[in-house]
C-alpha cells in the first residue's frame, strides 16, 4: 500500500492513507509503523525547517506500534531515539540550547546507549549534539554551562579522555572566574562601587543568593541598613568562593580521569597538577610526579615531533607551563627558591609567549 501510494501521490498520499487507517484500524501495529516511518522520513528531509511537531508525532506513532506489538520494541525504540535526536538538532539550530540539551539527553532515558545513535550522513548523534552545545556555551562565554555539558558528556562516555579533559578545563576556568572576578565584584558592590541593579542581580545569582530586588546602596541609610547591606555582599563573596572551591574539586576529579585515560598527554598532566598546586594545596607529591613526567614527555615529544603551527605551539606552551608550575611548587610548598628559580627561568626560555607572572611575581621572590 505504501509503495503504491507513494508512486501515486508521494509521501503526502502515504501519510493521508495511513492516517485514515490509523483511525479505522487503531489496533493494527503495522499501520502505525508505516505511518510513523513515512512521517519520520518526510520530517527528516525538511530538517532545516525545524519540523519539531512532526518528529514528536512520529515518535508517538512508533511508541503506539510497539505497545500493540512488543516484538517490534527494539526497532520502534531505535526510531523513537532518532526522533528525539532530530528534535534536539531542531532546537540547537533554532538557538535554544537548553531544550536541545534536554532532547539529546532524553535519548539515553529512552534507550541505554541511545545518545550515541546516528544516521550516517543524515543525522549526527546526541553525543555530538551535546559537544556542539558545550562549544556554543563557550562561545557565549558561559563557562559554567559549558562545564556542566562536558561533565554530562563524561558521564555518558566515561572512557573518553576528551570529555574528561574538557570538563576539567571549563570547571577550572569557571571556578577561577567565580573566585577572582565575581567574588571581587561582590565586594565592590558592598563598598558601593557597583550599584546597577541588573549587575547586582547577576552577581547574586552567580553567588547562589536569591534577591529579585537587591537593596539600593544605603549612602545615607541608618547604621542598621548599612550593616545589612554590607553583610549581604560579604555573604555573596563568601558564597562565590565556596562554590568555586567545590568546582575546583570537581575539576581536579575530572582531570584525574583525563590523566588515567591519556597518561602521556603533556597538557593533561600539567593541567591536573596545576589544580592541586594553585587551587587545592594538596596532593603535592602526585602533582610533582605529574609535572616531572610532563617535562620529560614534553622534551621527548618536541624532539620527535612532526607537529606544526598551532599544535606545535600548544605542545611547547604546555611544556613551558610544566616548568613554571614546578617552579611555583618549589617556591610555595618546598621552601626551595633556588630550585624554583631554575624551573621558572627555563619556563621563560621555552615560552612561546611572555610569562609576566613569572617575571613580575615569582622570580623576584626567589632572591639572587
Amino acid at each position: 500500500i505504501a509503495t503504491a501510494a507513494r508512486g501515486a501521490g508521494g509521501p503526502e498520499r502515504v501519510l493521508e492513507i495511513f492516517g485514515a487507517l490509523s483511525r479505522t484500524q487503531p489496533t493494527a501495529p503495522l499501520v502505525w509503523w508505516y505511518l510513523a516511518r513515512e512521517r519520520f522520513e518526510v520530517a527528516l528531509g525538511q530538517l532545516d525547517e525545524r519540523p519539531i511537531t512532526e518528529m514528536e508525532l512520529a515518535e508517538g506513532e512508533f511508541r503506539r506500534c510497539r505497545e500493540l506489538a512488543p516484538e517490534h520494541e527494539q526497532a520502534c525504540k531505535g526510531y523513537e531515539v532518532m526522533c528525539r535526536d532530530a528534535v534536539g538538532w531542531c532546537h540547537y539550530n533554532g538557538g535554544d540550547l537548553a531544550r536541545a540539551r534536554a532532547s539529546f539527553e532524553s535519548m539515553e532515558d529512552l534507550l541505554v546507549g541511545g545518545i550515541t545513535y546516528q544516521l550516517a550522513d543524515r543525522l549526527l548523534s546526541g553525543i555530538e549534539g551535546l559537544s556542539f552545545i558545550g562549544d556554543a556555551y563557550r562561545n557565549l562565554d558561559d563557562l559554567t554551562a559549558a562545564a556542566d555539558v562536558f561533565q554530562a558528556l563524561h558521564h555518558y562516555q566515561p572512557e573518553s579522555a576528551t570529555w574528561a579533559n574538557n570538563a576539567g578545563f571549563f570547571l577550572r576556568d569557571a571556578a577561577d572566574r567565580l573566585e577572582s572576578v565575581v567574588a571581587v565584584d561582590c565586594e565592590r558592590a558592598g563598598r558601593g562601587e557597583l550599584t546597577d541593579p541588573e549587575v547586582q542581580r547577576a552577581l547574586l545569582r552567580q553567588a547562589g543568593i536569591s534577591a529579585d530586588a537587591p537593596p539600593p546602596y544605603p549612602a545615607s541609610g541608618t547604621q542598621t541598613e548599612v550593616a545589612a547591606y554590607t553583610d549581604l555582599w560579604e555573604a555573596a563573596a563568601a558564597s562565590c568562593r565556596e562554590i568555586a572551591q567545590g568546582m575546583f574539586e570537581r575539576s581536579y576529579a575530572a582531570y584525574l580521569e583525563a590523566v588515567r585515560l591519556a597518561p602521556d598527554d603533556v597538557s593533561v598532566l600539567n593541567d591536573c597538577a596545576l589544580i592541586a598546586v594553585y587551587h587545592l594545596g594538596r596532593d603535592l607529591e602526585r602533582a610533582e610526579e605529574y609535572l616531572l613526567r610532563s617535562v620529560e614527555l614534553g622534551a621527548l615529544q618536541l624532539e620527535q615531533t612532526t607537529l606544526e603551527g598551532d599544535e606545535l605551539e600548544a605542545l611547547t606552551e604546555a611544556w613551558g607551563d610544566a616548568h613554571q608550575n614546578l617552579g611555583v611548587l618549589n617556591l610555595e610548598y618546598k621552601n626551595n627558591p633556588q630550585a624554583a628559580r631554575v624551573w621558572l627561568e627555563k619556563s621563560l626560555e621555552i615560552g612561546p609567549f611572555p610569562r609576566p607572572i613569572v617575571t613580575e611575581e615569582y622570580l623576584p621572590r626567589c632572591g639572587e
